[in-house]
């Protein structure tokens, strides 16, 4: 997976490239984490590219979400679809996650 890093105000965005599985689960712990060393507590995920999750990134995900809000920030998810979609939804993460459908969308839903 690879995964690139944007900023847009005080929402850090990493854009999601592959397969989001046990192989790289790490990777995205050590990404939020620099993420958050950084200040950045508002953090908005672009799934667009990611074509495959399993248990680890589920994992990893509603841990990070657990941890910003100890914080006062927040994951948000966007543009989730396909195999990943079904993933979420069986999972019920859909009742969990705040998912929107595009950038703008999910960047005015900050509200700065």
């Amino acid at each position: 997976m690879e995964i690139h890093i944007r900023e847009s105000g005080k929402v850090a965005i990493l854009d999601l490239k592959g397969e989001f599985d046990l192989h790289n689960a790490n990777l995205m712990k050590e990404t939020i984490k620099d993420m958050t060393e950084k200040g950045m507590f508002n953090i908005l995920v672009n799934m667009d590219e990611t074509s495959y999750l399993d248990s680890s990134g589920i994992g990893v995900l509603v841990s990070t979400l657990n941890s910003l809000q100890k914080a006062d920030g927040i994951l948000k998810i966007m543009n989730i679809k396909g195999p990943v979609k079904k993933v979420f939804e069986f999972s019920q993460l859909d009742m969990i996650f705040k998912i929107y459908d595009n950038e703008k969308d999910a960047l005015k839903s900050w509200g700065f």
